[in-house]
């Protein structure tokens, strides 16, 4: 029996608004500022740097490894600066709440605790645990152990959680190996599958369907 549920944040709860505006937007603009050089020029040289590191290590979520590295300060200031640009998918918490009443809701992700501290404020009540795979475990979601450790903490077995995430290896692949109920959460609708869904409406209906199922057995 499906007793906890689990959600990446950024492109399934959150829009990618706020971090992109950060990572993006906001880190160039300062790092322009800091070398005289025009914003085009400063992003091409942060992204490029972003690049070399690549999302499989655990500094590529650490705002404050990248303002180390680029000579920068004050990184909290920027999320606060930018934090009214946060939002949530339409369905997200009207299907928050109803899976509350049913389960405990639990979030695994690997953005840094300074960001889940505001992209999640305002959703923060529905969950018993908000994970950061690279602040809590210093690691990211390709790793197994991740899971694993979550479980762990929950004492709970890995065939008692559903997880969904947009990340196709990260969120579906790596957890459904270890036991997890995983599901690849596609908005664009490119990717079809068994457990593929479109959006939280789709993920809600799997689990309460799963749920039936497993109970008629």
């Amino acid at each position: 029996m499906v007793k906890v549920l689990s959600f990446d944040v950024d492109g399934t709860l959150a829009t990618r608004r706020y971090a992109d505006l950060i990572w993006e937007e906001a880190i160039p603009c300062l790092y322009a500022d800091k070398k005289g050089v025009s914003f085009e020029e400063a992003k091409k040289f942060i992204i490029g740097e972003y690049e070399k590191v690549g999302d499989q290590r655990v500094e590529w979520y650490q705002i404050s490894y990248w303002f180390d590295r680029f000579g920068l300060t004050g990184y909290e200031e920027v999320l606060n600066k930018y934090e009214g640009v946060i939002s949530y998918y339409p369905e997200v918490e009207r299907v928050l709440e109803g899976l509350a009443e049913r389960f405990d809701l639990i979030i695994v992700s690997n953005s840094a605790v300074e960001f889940l501290e505001r992209t999640t404020k305002r959703i923060r009540k529905y969950f018993r645990r908000v994970f950061s795979a690279s602040t809590d475990f210093n690691s990211t979601k390709s790793d197994p152990g991740v899971f694993k450790r979550v479980c762990m903490e929950l004492k709970v077995d890995a065939n008692k959680v559903a997880h969904v995430g947009d990340n196709w290896i990260q969120d579906y692949l790596i957890p459904r190996k270890l036991g997890v109920k995983s599901y690849y959460l596609d908005r664009d609708g490119v990717k079809a599958g068994r457990f593929t869904v479109k959006d939280l409406n789709d993920f809600q209906r799997r689990v309460l369907n799963l749920v039936k199922r497993l109970k008629s057995c």
